[in-house]
């Protein structure tokens, strides 16, 4: 977003939460779930963190995130296993032209398809992680639903551990 700073979550603050985690001494699982702006622009620092944690924390983590899908790319994928990440939602805003509106780039790419082709991408780098495309739906494009829903069976067909979910936003 144009009007944001990027900021990134630093080696103080992973450390710190890192300690904290470990000071609770009746805690037995833990769960991440990566979101928030697009975490995948934060590959590095996703793989610091859990570096970091990892050294300490010897219990399995279970891991998910929230995307936008724009940025999977080989690299992504990479940490997104070795993170544990079994979990991916990628979302969705209609079909091409309404998608590309809302997720508009001044380059005028395609971002729809990029985010088509990196879902194929994730698919056949890492088949078992599941992958769930989240549609936002509201008054405006609710009825894209079922094109995008025969997209995808069309698309997607034969492919393993995906979905498609509608999500209203009122």
């Amino acid at each position: 977003e144009k009007y944001k700073e990027k900021k990134y979550m630093t080696p103080e603050v992973m450390d710190r939460i890192t300690k904290y985690v470990t000071s609770c001494s009746d805690l037995k699982n833990i769960k991440i779930t990566w979101f928030g702006g697009e975490p995948l622009m934060a590959v590095p620092q996703i793989e610091e963190f859990y570096d970091k944690f990892s050294a300490v924390w010897k219990e399995p983590v279970n891991s998910n995130i929230i995307t936008t899908g724009y940025h999977i790319d080989k690299e992504a994928v990479r940490v997104m296993k070795k993170v544990g990440i079994t979990f991916v939602q990628i979302t969705l805003d209609g079909m091409k032209k309404t998608h590309n509106e809302v997720k508009h780039l001044a380059s005028g790419e395609d971002v729809f398809e990029r985010v088509l082709k990196n879902i194929e991408l994730l698919n056949d780098l890492a088949p078992d992680i599941n992958i769930v495309i989240r549609v936002n739906l509201t008054h405006e494009n609710a009825h894209e639903y079922i094109p995008l829903c025969q997209l995808y069976s069309k698309r997607f067909e034969g492919r393993r551990h995906m979905g498609i979910s509608p999500a209203f936003v009122l």
